[in-house]
């Protein structure tokens, strides 16, 4: 999902947002649309091949632990949260920039993506 990682066994949700699973679906103008897989794509493309640095708790366990992670000087919370990708937690540190990105119509805010001309996958076939 968008805004969770798991490494070394470790699930870690990125904390001052709210993760938009990827079972998730959004409306726009009547349309139903697959929002939390391209949330997830987005985000996986943002990852891809980057070290990624989260603050740990001392006392964070096995379980979820929420922590603040950057690639670099990129703070991945603000970046999934501009970009509409993530909704920004009530009273977190990134509800002006949740609005900016509704108020844009990004990522799960804005419309259904146009896949007019993109093939469609072909059909499994039997061994």
């Amino acid at each position: 999902a968008a805004g969770l990682i798991e490494a070394k066994g470790y699930s870690v949700a990125i904390s001052g947002i709210d993760v938009v699973g990827q079972d998730e679906t959004c409306t726009t103008d009547g349309k139903s649309w697959p929002c939390g897989v391209r949330a997830r794509t987005a985000f996986r493309s943002l990852l891809r091949g980057r070290a990624v640095v989260c603050l740990v708790p001392p006392e964070g366990g096995r379980d979820l632990i929420a922590a603040e992670c950057r690639i670099g000087k990129q703070d991945v919370g603000q970046w999934l949260v501009e970009n509409g990708w993530a909704r920004a937690a009530k009273g977190g540190p990134y509800v002006e920039a949740g609005d900016k990105a509704q108020s844009a119509k990004k990522g799960i805010f804005g419309p259904a993506p146009n896949l007019a001309g993109i093939p469609a996958a072909p059909a499994a076939t039997a061994p």
